[in-house]
């Protein structure tokens, strides 16, 4: 069995002027390098939480998101090109 510590970090996002909140669970270099890891980068996976363990597996296909209240919009990341040499970006 393999087995690590991994990090939960927060990063937040703004998104059209409105911050959201998001937890990044980083799995270990040598955890998931190791043959017997069972994702690759950009799997879908189904997290569930159960008492207080988190459960990790592969998304059976085709996935179906659970459904949104109407009380939240989605999160969408909007990235604009940034001119390397200055930080500043291009479309401003």
């Amino acid at each position: 069995m393999l087995e690590a510590d991994a990090r939960l970090v927060e990063r937040i996002i703004n998104v059209r002027g409105h911050k959201y909140s998001q937890i990044i669970i980083y799995v270990p270099r040598g955890l998931a390098t190791d043959s017997a890891f069972p994702f690759t980068p950009r799997d879908m996976v189904r997290i569930r939480i159960s008492g207080k363990e988190l459960t990790v597996r592969r998304a059976e296909l085709p996935y179906v998101a659970p459904p949104v209240p109407d009380t939240l919009l989605p999160v969408v990341e909007i990235l604009s090109p940034v001119d390397a040499s200055t930080g500043v970006d291009d479309n401003k």
